[in-house]
């Protein structure tokens, strides 16, 4: 998802940090935290971008494949690849396996590459 820091009325930010991301004015970020989302999405100085799953595109082997084909294969061939994804793309895995399949396994590893990546910064 991507979140806009819109600003807050009588004050002067130029960039809020917040759940360990900062939020230039204006700007949208691409945001994985669930927990970030989950109360962002909502909140009156934020606006909220959901990234359609459908236009997230992902390659193995040189081979391009929609976000539907791509959760077509078994936990055990998606795992390694998570790895190699955008942030966007690693939060559109996420959102699309909770509301279709929802195993555990890809949502499990999902969330272990976003607390790696959320660690790095």
């Amino acid at each position: 998802m991507k979140i806009k820091f819109i600003g807050v009325p009588g004050e002067d930010h130029k960039v809020i940090n917040m759940y360990g991301q900062a939020f230039p004015l204006d700007q949208f970020v691409d945001v994985t935290s669930a927990y970030a989302i989950e109360v962002l999405r909502n909140h009156p100085h934020f606006e909220a971008q959901e990234v359609e799953a459908e236009d997230v595109k992902f390659k193995e082997k040189g081979n391009p494949k929609t976000l539907a084909e791509f959760l077509e294969q078994t936990v055990a061939d998606i795992k390694p690849v998570l790895s190699s994804l955008t942030d966007e793309q690693l939060a559109a895995v996420g959102e699309a396996e909770s509301a279709g399949k929802n195993r555990t396994g890809v949502l499990e590893a999902v969330k272990a590459e976003q607390d790696e990546r959320a660690k790095q910064v």
